[in-house]
């Protein structure tokens, strides 16, 4: 499969920004394709600009139905979509994004480019903590690298405060991770120190 025409991978997100006049059946299977090529160069989610796009009116109840059914089955639950569209064409209830959760999409539409990548980038920053509280449920009990024993963690944004490891501030509104301990006392770590030492642990 071949890259769509305005298709563009940059640090690892896919954007597509399709330009023409076509029905919207032609425009549903475009965005489809994007998705699958997606997938294929494992992205870590898709921003589509439609607002270049014309030569439809805006789709009905039925018709965003079943055009989210066709983009998450495309999606099969790996490419989280951000869609750009003009105001005209967002359900004032965002139907579609309804529908989208149901099929096991993650998928949110707006009316900026700005608005669509401030979605994905908070979507990211929640992957991550995520993941590193996966990681840190995973570690057996005697591979806790501080004494005492991690009894709980927890994922909260930065007031500004130092981190405990390194001493340096920790960015306001950035993930910190804080860690209790069984004899009661309370470690903050930012997540380049928390990753440092988990990777001593793996080593």
């Amino acid at each position: 499969m071949g890259a769509p025409d305005r298709f563009e991978i940059t640090e690892g997100r896919a954007f597509y920004r399709p330009v023409g006049t076509v029905s919207l059946r032609e425009a549903v299977d475009m965005i489809a394709n994007a998705i699958l090529y997606t997938r294929t160069k494992a992205a870590s989610a898709l921003l589509v600009n439609v607002c270049a796009l014309n030569g439809f009116a805006p789709p009905n109840i039925v018709q965003r139905y079943f055009l989210i059914e066709k983009w998450a089955t495309a999606a099969n639950g790996r490419v989280p979509l951000a869609v750009v569209a003009p105001p005209e064409m967002i359900h004032p209830k965002k139907f579609g994004v309804v529908v989208a959760a149901n099929r096991g999409l993650i998928a949110d539409i707006f009316v900026s480019e700005g608005e669509a990548r401030g979605w994905l980038d908070s979507r990211s920053a929640r992957d991550k903590d995520a993941a590193m509280a996966g990681r840190l449920d995973r570690l057996d009990s005697h591979a806790l690298f501080l004494a005492g024993g991690v009894v709980t963690v927890w994922i909260t944004r930065s007031q500004g405060e130092a981190c405990d490891a390194c001493g340096r501030p920790i960015p306001v509104e950035q993930s910190q991770y804080e860690l209790v301990m069984k004899n009661g006392h309370e470690i903050r770590l930012d997540r380049t120190c928390l990753q440092r030492q988990m990777q001593e642990l793996d080593g």
